[in-house]
């Protein structure tokens, strides 16, 4: 698809290695060039388009708050500008206006002549239960910057990084020595606590708590590990890479959970209704409100002020946009 950011002047970085993602008729992705967008699977045209600073290689994800917001996170590489010491971008947006809400920079550094990939390939994790106030991104290539800015003092090449979801806001950050291109996952217990498995880029996968950061265990696979693990209950399924060392692991997890030292209080219950009829009432008060809460989020999705989608179809509409009119195109939704 030919569609540019406000200001884009080249089509020469079309290319798109992160996965989409899809609300309703929308679809979501970015490009190689850093261009972010939102396209109507309806009509295969852009509703909005925004300019992230560089490649993007890691999936955008998508999170419909319980206030019915949707949010869409991303983060970007350190490819296209100059190289050396320099921040990559990892943002949220609103997914129907496509508005920055917050953008925070994590340093990082690449040698003018390193091939290796600099920035956020790994694939973020939405906390959901009782993680679900937190986002988590895995950035590799870390500079002396970037290690001061996370508090790691010990030459980490790359880190997982928690942060608030409302605000980008870093809790915590775990860092490693070897670089890391593998998506971290989370896992749960019956009860919503949630831990995180992360591993690197010389085998070592670690299991961490999701609230604190605190390592629970690590345990060194002896393989390099490009690809990301999957979970299924408590086994962990990896697979390693290398000559003589590439093999498909499931690993057990076991995590001893310590008893809370005091005994939890009960919230306080309401006061009885003093006769079957108020009882009655407040039943239906409390059913109605709760199907309100359930009903389905507004999908009319408008353009941001200053739409960069207007601006392009003014300046290349003619150009691009019209073989899109003249072409009959199977409806996707």
């Amino acid at each position: 698809m030919n569609s540019r950011a406000k200001g884009q002047k080249s089509n020469a970085l079309l290319a798109v290695e992160s996965s989409l993602a899809a609300y309703d008729k929308y679809i979501y992705y970015a490009d190689m060039g850093g261009v972010l967008r939102c396209v109507d699977t309806n009509t295969l045209k852009p509703v909005w388009a925004v300019e992230t600073g560089d490649s993007v290689m890691a999936a955008v994800a998508l999170d419909l708050t319980e206030n019915r917001e949707l949010n869409l996170y991303t983060a970007n590489m350190l490819n296209n500008r100059k190289k050396g010491n320099s921040d990559i971008q990892i943002r949220r947006y609103d997914a129907l206006s496509g508005r920055e809400i917050w953008c925070t920079d994590i340093g990082v550094y690449k040698g003018k002549k390193d091939k290796d990939d600099v920035g956020a390939k790994a694939s973020p994790i939405l906390g959901q239960n009782g993680l679900n106030d937190y986002v988590y991104f895995t950035v590799t290539g870390l500079s002396d910057d970037g290690r001061d800015r996370l508090r790691l003092t010990g030459g980490e090449q790359s880190a997982l990084i928690a942060m608030e979801k409302e605000t980008g806001n870093v809790v915590w950050a775990f860092g490693m020595k070897s670089r890391s291109e593998s998506s971290p996952i989370a896992v749960y217990d019956k009860k919503g606590n949630g831990w995180i498995v992360q591993c690197e880029q010389d085998g070592l996968m670690h299991l961490l708590n999701g609230l604190t950061g605190a390592l629970v265990d690590t345990y060194d696979l002896e393989a390099q590990v490009e690809a990301s693990p999957c979970a299924y209950n408590n086994v962990v399924v990896i697979g390693t890479t290398g000559k003589k060392t590439a093999f498909i692991y499931a690993i057990e997890l076991k995590i001893e959970q310590e008893e809370e030292a005091e005994s939890v209080t009960p919230a306080e219950e309401p006061a009885a209704a003093e006769n079957t009829e108020e009882a009655e009432a407040e039943y239906a008060d409390d059913t109605e409100t709760e199907y309100q809460d359930d009903a389905e989020p507004e999908r009319n999705v408008q353009p941001a002020e200053l739409t960069e989608v207007e601006d392009w179809e003014e300046e290349y509409g003619d150009e691009y946009g019209d073989e899109y009119d003249n072409e009959e195109s199977e409806t996707l939704g």
